[in-house]
C-alpha cells in the first residue's frame, strides 16, 4: 500500500505588485472544488462571483463547478476532478470573479509525508505575504492591484480551514465565509481598522520581498539564525545586513518567529539606541546602513505588536519616542541597499508603524507637521526614494482610521504649506525640491482622501494649494478664456489638470 502523501502548494494571485501569496499543504487526494474552497479561506474572498481552474497543457478545457451549455471549450467538473495529477504535469491557474478577473497561478512546490505534516489538521496555511483584495476593487483601482484589504493573518485562516474541513475529505462548507470576511461595500470605507491599515501599508512599504524571492525556511529563523541576525544588522558586509534584515523583518511581520523570538528580538534592538543614531550628525557615513536597518526593524516590532502585542511599555514607548527623533535627524539622503529606498524613507516607514500603533500618545501625533517639515527641510537635492508617499499614507490612513480628524488635518496641512510655499528663491535649488516633494505629498493625499468622509475641506485646501502652485509654475491653464475648460457636464474643470507637469 502506497505511503499517504500531502502537497505543499504555492498560490500567488497574479499582476499583483508587491506580490500577494499564500503556501498551504493539502492532502494528495485533493479535488478542485476543495482547494477552490482552501483557496478562498487563504486569500479571503468572499465566495460570491464565478469562478474557474485550468490546466497550462491544455487551454481549450476548464473546470467549473457547474456545466455551463453556452461555452464552447471543454469542462470538467472541479467536485470529480483530482489536483495532484493536473498539478504534476504544471501550474494550474484558478480565476475568480470573470469581471476583475483575479489570476491565481498554483504551483506544487512539493510532496510531504505524514511524518513531516505531524498532528498539524490538513488542509492548512503555512505562511504568506501580501494583505487580500477587496472583492469588486480592481474596477475602482486604476494600477490593477485592487485595494488591499485584511492583513495576512495565518492564524485566523487555519481556523477557518478547520471550520470548513472537518475532515480532510469533507466538502469545504462556505456558507458562512461572506460573513467571516470583510464588507463589501464602497470600498475605501471598507478598510478602516487601524490594526489593518498599519499592517496592510507597512507591509507594502516595506517593499514586498527583502532579500528573498523564494519561500523561507524554518531554518532562517533558528534561535541560533536570530542571534547571528542581531549581530550582523550591525556588519559592514552588505550581504551578512540584509540576511539578517530578512531573518528579523520577515521573521516578525510574517510570524516566523516564536513569541519568545520576539520579546529576545525586543529586549536587544531596545539597547541599540547608539546604532539608531550612530553619526546622524555627519551624514554621508556608512553608519546610515545601521541606522536605516534598526528604524525597519523596529517598525517591524511595532507592527508585530499592534497584530498580536509582546511588547512591555516601557519598549514601546521607547520605540515611539525612537521613531519620532528618528525621522526628524535623518539627513542622509542617498539610495541604499538592501534598506528600502533612503534612510529617511526608512524612518517614515519607522514613524508609520509608531501613529498608527492604538497606544501611541496623541500629543506625539500632534506633532506630525513639525516632524514633516524637519524631513523636507534637510532636502538638497530632489527626494531619491518614496518619501512623499510615504508621508501621504501616514496621514490618509490616520484620517481613515480616524485617527486624526478632519479639523487636525486641516490644521496640519495648513501648517506645513505656510512654511514651505513662500521658500522657493531663484539661488536656492533646494527651496524648489521642499516645494515640489510637498506638492507630491499633497496629490496623494487629494486622492487617498477621496471617499474619505468629512475631509471636504482638506480637500478644498488642497485642490487650493495644488492650483496656486502649478499656477506659480506656470503649469496651469485655469484662467484660460477657452472651452477646453469645460467638463462634460458645461461646468468648470473640478480638478487642477494634472497631467500638465
Amino acid at each position: 500500500m502506497a505511503e499517504k502523501k500531502y502537497l505543499q502548494l504555492k498560490i500567488q494571485i497574479d499582476d499583483v505588485h508587491p506580490p500577494v501569496w499564500r503556501q498551504v499543504v493539502v492532502p494528495e487526494t485533493v479535488r478542485l472544488n476543495q482547494l477552490h474552497g482552501i483557496i478562498q479561506i487563504a486569500f479571503g474572498w468572499q465566495n460570491g462571483h464565478l469562478h474557474s481552474f485550468q490546466d497550462d497543457q491544455n487551454k481549450r478545457r476548464i473546470y467549473v463547478d457547474a456545466i455551463d451549455p453556452d461555452t464552447t471549450l471543454e469542462q470538467e467538473l472541479t467536485a470529480k476532478t483530482a489536483a495532484y495529477p493536473l498539478l504534476q504535469k504544471g501550474p494550474l491557474v484558478y480565476t475568480y470573479d470573470f469581471g476583475d478577473d483575479w489570476q491565481h497561478t498554483i504551483t506544487l512546490e512539493k510532496t510531504l509525508s505524514p511524518l513531516v505534516v505531524g498532528a498539524q489538521q490538513v488542509p492548512f496555511c503555512v505562511a504568506g505575504r501580501g494583505p487580500n483584495r477587496v472583492e469588486d476593487s480592481r474596477g475602482v483601482d486604476t494600477s490593477g492591484n485592487g485595494v488591499a484589504g485584511a492583513h495576512f493573518n495565518k492564524k485566523k485562516i487555519n481556523a477557518a480551514l478547520i471550520q470548513a474541513f472537518p475532515t480532510e475529505n469533507a466538502d469545504p462548507d462556505l456558507t458562512e465565509l461572506a460573513d467571516q470576511q470583510e464588507p463589501t461595500g464602497s470600498v475605501r470605507e471598507a478598510v478602516t481598522d487601524p490594526d489593518q491599515l498599519q499592517a496592510d501599508a507597512l507591509a507594502q512599504l516595506l517593499g514586498g520581498d527583502i532579500g528573498k524571492d523564494d519561500l523561507a525556511d524554518p531554518e532562517d529563523f533558528s534561535n541560533a539564525a536570530v542571534t547571528v541576525a542581531l549581530q550582523d544588522i550591525h556588519a559592514a558586509d552588505e550581504e551578512r545586513r540584509s540576511q539578517a534584515q530578512f531573518v528579523l523583518v520577515v521573521g516578525l511581520t510574517e510570524g516566523f518567529v516564536t513569541t519568545a523570538q520576539r520579546k529576545r528580538i525586543a529586549q536587544e534592538i531596545v539597547t541599540k539606541e547608539d546604532w539608531l543614531f550612530e553619526k546622524i550628525d555627519q551624514p554621508q557615513n556608512d553608519a546610515v546602513y545601521t541606522r536605516s536597518q534598526i528604524a525597519i526593524v523596529g517598525a517591524a516590532l511595532l507592527h508585530t505588536d499592534i497584530v498580536d502585542p509582546f511588547l512591555t511599555a516601557k519598549e514601546r514607548n521607547q520605540l515611539f519616542d525612537w521613531a519620532v527623533r528618528y525621522v526628524q535627524a535623518e539627513q542622509d539622503m542617498r539610495q541604499l541597499k538592501p534598506a528600502p529606498n533612503t534612510a529617511t524613507s526608512a524612518g517614515l516607514r519607522f514613524l508609520y508603524a509608531a501613529v498608527m500603533h492604538p497606544r501611541f500618545p496623541a500629543k506625539k501625533r500632534n506633532q506630525l507637521a513639525n516632524i514633516f517639515l524637519a524631513v523636507l527641510n534637510h532636502l538638497q537635492t530632489p527626494f531619491l526614494g518614496d518619501e512623499s508617499e510615504a508621508m501621504a499614507v501616514i496621514l490618509t490612513d490616520l484620517a481613515r482610521s480616524k485617527q486624526l480628524s478632519p479639523k487636525k488635518m486641516l490644521d496640519l496641512l495648513d501648517q506645513v504649506s505656510q512654511q514651505v510655499d513662500p521658500g522657493i528663491e531663484d539661488d536656492r535649488p533646494e527651496t524648489f525640491y521642499r516645494e515640489r516633494a510637498w506638492q507630491s505629498t499633497l496629490y496623494a493625499v487629494f486622492f487617498g482622501l477621496m471617499n474619505v468622509p468629512g475631509y471636504q475641506d482638506s480637500h478644498m485646501l488642497i485642490f487650493s494649494l495644488i492650483t496656486s502652485y502649478l499656477t506659480m509654475m506656470g503649469m496651469s491653464d485655469l484662467d484660460d478664456d477657452d472651452d477646453d475648460d469645460l467638463d462634460d457636464d458645461g461646468d468648470e474643470d473640478d480638478y487642477p489638470p494634472f497631467d500638465e507637469e
